[in-house]
């Protein structure tokens, strides 16, 4: 909990040991949590040794009979997180989670509109008061939303277009905005502080600061709007 990069990603380390989570996982589901977890890697204490567990014991085969359908997606999860996320993933194309996945600002009315569908009984999702007894009262539904779906990259790329074109940057200033763009890409958001830990102060001790001495300010001014915008004004 102490390393700001395996912070964020606590919620999603903690849900990977539960049995629920497995239950109906896909192939998309696995690939970002590949992702979002693979720069924690180098935080894996090599020098603790796990105990050797040994067994001994005699299996005994019987007669052999054929399953079908012995693997099949439980259409029901009961896990609530899962549902309400898997939920989301596949209805990518509604008009308010299309605008949070693409960095377009929403209003009231889209929020009322994810609402509608999110919580309708026909969805089996549970009501709101459901969704806040489970994630806590204070998670914004746009920027929860944003933070399954993740932000879409060509749309993080144009947030920072204006600023890489308005004047020369070197080449560690590029890849950082990239690093930026990537964590917005997969994880919707990004608390402004995380631009002085790990893994962005890979690049210059400082963070951000040490990157962007003179125009700091601008790069978290950019990322705060891009969080805002899964905000409704």
């Amino acid at each position: 909990k102490a390393v700001p990069s395996v912070a964020t990603q606590l919620e999603l380390i903690l849900e990977l040991q539960q049995d629920e989570y497995w239950v109906g996982v896909t192939l998309p589901m696995l690939e970002k949590v590949r992702r979002k977890l693979r720069d924690l890697v180098k935080f894996i204490d090599k020098e603790r040794k796990q105990e050797t567990v040994y067994t001994d014991m005699e299996d005994e085969l019987g007669e052999g009979s054929e399953l079908n359908d012995f693997i099949v997606k439980d259409p029901s999860l009961k896990n609530y997180r899962l549902k309400v996320e898997k939920y989301i993933r596949e209805n990518q194309n509604h008009i308010t989670i299309h605008r949070l996945k693409n960095n377009q600002p929403i209003t009231g009315a889209d929020l009322v509109a994810l609402e509608n569908i999110l919580f309708a009984d026909k969805t089996g999702m549970g009501s709101k008061e459901d969704f806040y007894a489970s994630y806590g009262e204070e998670k914004r539904l746009g920027v929860f939303v944003r933070s399954i779906v993740g932000l879409d990259r060509n749309a993080a790329k144009t947030a920072f277009g204006e600023f890489l074109a308005s004047t020369p940057l070197s080449a560690d200033q590029i890849r950082f905005v990239d690093q930026i763009v990537e964590h917005l890409a997969l994880n919707g958001v990004l608390d402004p502080d995380l631009l002085f830990a790990p893994p962005f102060t890979n690049t210059h001790h400082e963070g951000v600061s040490g990157v962007f001495p003179r125009r700091a300010d601008k790069v978290i001014g950019i990322v705060r709007q891009v969080n805002e915008n899964a905000v409704v004004a």
